[in-house]
Parts: C-alpha cells; sequence; structure tokens
C-alpha cells in the first residue's frame, strides 16, 4: 500500500485481526528475548505500529513478518537494556509473568525452562550434575 493512500477499515480490520491472532506468540518472543513483561509489551505495541504502516500486500507471511520484527526489536531493546542494567547491583532475573491468562505463554515458557534445564546439565561434569538434581 501507498503510505499516502489512506487505509481503508477493511483493511485495517484484517491487519488487526491478523496481529491480534499472533500476538500471544509475539509476546512470548519478547518476553524470552527481554526478561521484563512491561518491556515485552513495550515491544509488541511497536510491532503493531510498524504493522499499520507496512505494506501488507508484500507480506507474503504475517507471521514470519512479525516474529522478525518483534525478535529485532527486543534485541535492540536488550542491548540499550543491558546497558542501563551495568548500574544495577545483584543478580538480574526475569520478571515472573501471570500464565493463567494465556496456556501458551505458560507453555512456551515451560518448554525454554526445559531447555535451559537441559543445557545446564550438558554443561556439567558429572560431579556438578548430581550435585545441582540432589539439590
Amino acid at each position: 500500500m501507498d503510505q499516502h493512500q489512506p487505509l481503508t477499515d477493511d483493511a485495517l480490520d484484517a491487519a488487526a485481526e491478523a496481529f491480534e491472532r499472533l500476538r500471544p506468540r509475539l509476546f512470548g518472543i519478547a518476553y524470552r528475548v527481554l526478561g521484563s513483561v512491561s518491556e515485552a509489551e513495550d515491544v509488541v505495541q511497536e510491532v503493531w505500529v510498524r504493522w499499520q504502516g507496512a505494506d501488507r500486500e508484500a507480506v507474503l507471511d504475517p507471521g514470519a513478518f512479525l516474529a522478525k520484527t518483534t525478535t529485532r526489536l527486543a534485541i535492540n531493546v536488550a542491548r540499550s537494556a543491558r546497558v542501563r542494567r551495568e548500574a544495577y547491583v545483584g543478580p538480574w532475573l526475569p520478571e515472573p509473568v501471570d500464565t493463567g491468562v494465556d496456556p501458551q505463554v505458560g507453555a512456551e515458557r515451560g518448554e525454554a525452562l526445559e531447555l535451559a534445564v537441559l543445557l545446564v546439565l550438558e554443561r556439567l561434569n558429572p560431579v556438578e550434575r548430581a550435585a545441582f538434581i540432589a539439590g
């Protein structure tokens, strides 16, 4: 779409429907990158703004386009957030997120946690692994 041409209500409704269908996935991506609910929500909002201005007729796969946009924006925020966190004293931990509202977020978070534990176990020697599991 030409950015100078006004959006029709139908086009905007279709864009909003596609975005809303994918919103939980986009939030999940942003949250896993950032570990912050508020920063993830901000990224998802920015993705919506960019989706509104995109030439959606040229987009072959809205899910891929939105996921890629979310990932890139979240990485940019994480890089700038890392600079802000350098002044923070103490361990940085991701914010807990209420997964009861959206089971998909809970499932994605569970899968990410399982993978993280497997990666930790893989890097430990047998004694460390036993201590980790027994602890």
